[in-house]
């Protein structure tokens, strides 16, 4: 699973901490900074070049505010999703002017905050790579695609088989994944299976060839399968011929 960073930049040491804990309880694979106010963060960015995947702003902060420090942020990066925290809506106006993705009122509460983060985590925070994500035990999990085999169901539980040889499991259903895997390197084979296009070995009329086993291709999808898969293999050959 991929580390996400992310700051929190809040004069306030309790809310600040209290937001750290409210995010890594919702997505154990973060990696939070704490700043004291906007200065600081900035100061980081011109010293160091530290690129953050969200970037949480209080609204009033000694130095240099929530607002201020936002169109700063915005010179150098356009793109990074940052979320306002403040006390009072006052400032929605103006923090919108920002680009701003969010805007939340305090006091924090932890349903809320996953609430708004959830369409972050399934665009993958804006990486370039794609990720793909699932609640479980009341936690939001990140997985790569790139690090994921295939994946299978059994009696309402999905299995992810990873390259490391671990896998990962979920309550749910395959369909429950379809929006999240469209466009990419997995394949539908099977009522059951997904196959990660990039990780197969051989094909057979019936199965692919994984480094962990065999998937099976049912025939009610084989068509569409063999189509796929040959249009995969034309995509490989014309890049590599580039």
């Amino acid at each position: 699973m991929g580390e996400m960073c992310i700051a929190v930049c809040d004069d306030i040491q309790e809310d600040a901490a209290l937001l750290a804990d409210y995010l890594k309880e919702i997505i154990p694979e973060i990696k939070a900074d704490l700043y004291g106010d906007g200065w600081e963060l900035i100061k980081n960015f011109a010293e160091t070049g530290q690129k953050y995947d969200l970037i949480f702003l209080d609204i009033h902060m000694p130095r240099m505010n929530g607002i201020d420090t936002a169109k700063e942020i915005r010179k150098k990066d356009l793109f990074v999703p940052i979320i306002f925290v403040s006390v009072s809506d006052k400032f929605y106006r103006e923090a919108y002017d920002t680009f701003v993705f969010n805007y939340l009122i305090k006091p924090l509460k932890k349903e809320r905050l996953e609430y708004v983060l959830y369409p972050l985590l399934c665009r993958g925070l804006g990486k370039e790579e794609r990720v793909l994500n699932f609640r479980y035990r009341s936690q939001v999990h990140t997985l790569k695609l790139s690090e994921i085999v295939y994946i299978s169901s059994s009696l309402h539980t999905v299995n992810f088989y990873l390259k490391d040889g671990r896998s990962v499991h979920c309550r749910g259903k395959l369909i429950d994944f379809a929006d999240q895997l469209k466009d990419s390197t997995f394949l539908r084979c099977h009522q059951s299976f997904y196959v990660n296009m990039t990780e197969i070995i051989s094909m057979k009329a019936d199965s692919f060839q994984v480094k962990d086993g065999i998937i099976p291709i049912s025939r009610s999808y084989a068509k569409q399968v063999q189509e796929t898969y040959k249009k995969y293999l034309a995509s490989i050959r014309d890049t590599s011929e580039e």
